[in-house]
């Protein structure tokens, strides 16, 4: 009989993001594949990428961790499990993670698999989070199988724990046939189509408009310094919570080298037609917006942080920054000699490699 698994993860958007091709994998490796999440009526599954023999079930999965909707999720994964006993559970997301993998107490015989996109706790965070969110993966680190990390930070801290296995892998992977070079007449056209001139200077930031993306530390450094250098321009994809307080303080400050685009198909296009791929993110784990910079061959300028500090060598394939220097690199790499940004956007591509999907495929399915 074919081995039952159930993919548990908090909303839709990380599905169609992230887990797809994952699952469609373990279809094809003979698998019976279930999911398990909390479907959200505004982001549709997209189904035309999933395997029509991969069942989904909504299980109401909150950010909260304190929200009693959380303990009826619970419930439904309790039911689900005892319904259907799957062999192994591989959840991803904090709150997902925490309740799924109280399972094993119930169902020893489980195989938990759990892989960490980024603990809540790390390197400069705060004593607080230290206190709550390690000892708690700790504590849970027993109920866990095999424990997947996607950066090294995470993986020296996951040896102090009581997980069976623990492993690190290259990311969740990215489809580089979806990221191809684009001509120039065809990178003009979609320039003009949203604004842009052909000799401008543009910088692109993809991700969720929250605090931890921190896209406003972007909007005011443009801000700084669109008078004096009127060609650097900044295009914003994806939408979130505060996207409309982003748009409110672009037309507030005038800045009109800033350009919210909100949510996007053609995100490998826009990375395409842009010269500098930003990520100022304060937590990451290993970041798919980077990936897909360095499979497009951009010239990266991330936040000096776990995860980003793995895909991005400073002075190499772009530059790690703080809070103070951030105004300074952009100017910089727009005064570079173009024979030497060349170089950088080549680093960019070697660095890429690892990181596409099919590689992450085949580390996946050794887990199993």
């Amino acid at each position: 009989m074919k081995n039952k698994i159930l993919y548990v993860t908090n909303i839709t958007r990380t599905v169609n993001t992230f887990f797809i091709p994952h699952m469609n994998m373990l279809v094809d490796e003979g698998y019976n594949v279930d999911c398990a999440c909390k479907i959200d009526g505004e982001i549709k599954l997209d189904k035309k990428k999933i395997n029509k023999k991969i069942n989904f079930y909504n299980v109401p999965f909150t950010r909260n961790p304190l929200n009693f909707k959380n303990i009826i999720a619970f419930l439904k994964l309790y039911s689900l499990q005892k319904k259907n006993k799957y062999d192994f559970i591989h959840v991803h997301t904090p709150i997902a993670a925490v309740y799924t993998r109280l399972l094993k107490r119930f169902f020893p015989s489980i195989k938990m698999i759990y892989t960490a996109h980024g603990y809540h706790f790390y390197k400069n965070s705060s004593k607080l989070s230290w206190i709550i969110y390690y000892n708690i993966e700790k504590y849970l680190s027993k109920y866990t199988d095999v424990l997947i990390t996607i950066n090294n930070e995470d993986y020296e801290i996951s040896k102090n724990f009581k997980c069976n296995k623990l492993i690190k892998m290259h990311g969740v992977g990215v489809d580089f046939s979806e990221f191809k070079c684009i001509n120039e007449n065809e990178k003009i056209k979609i320039r003009k189509s949203i604004g842009l001139e052909e000799d401008d200077f543009v910088i692109i930031m993809v991700g969720e408009h929250n605090k931890n993306k921190n896209q406003i530390q972007l909007i005011r450094t443009i801000r700084s310094i669109q008078d004096s250098y009127p060609k650097i321009k900044a295009i914003f994809i994806g939408d979130g919570e505060l996207i409309e307080k982003n748009k409110r303080y672009i037309k507030k400050n005038n800045v009109k080298n800033a350009n919210i685009l909100g949510f996007r198909k053609d995100v490998s296009e826009l990375i395409n037609i842009s010269d500098i791929l930003c990520s100022l993110s304060y937590r990451e784990g290993l970041p798919k917006n980077i990936i897909e910079g360095l499979a497009c061959g951009k010239v990266i300028i991330a936040s000096n942080i776990r995860g980003n500090n793995e895909l991005v060598e400073d002075g190499e394939n772009g530059y790690l920054v703080n809070g103070d220097n951030l105004k300074e690199k952009i100017v910089d790499l727009y005064n570079l000699d173009k024979m030497y940004l060349k170089k950088m956007e080549e680093k960019s591509k070697e660095f890429s490699r690892k990181y596409d999907i099919n590689n992450i495929l085949e580390e996946l399915k050794k887990v199993y």
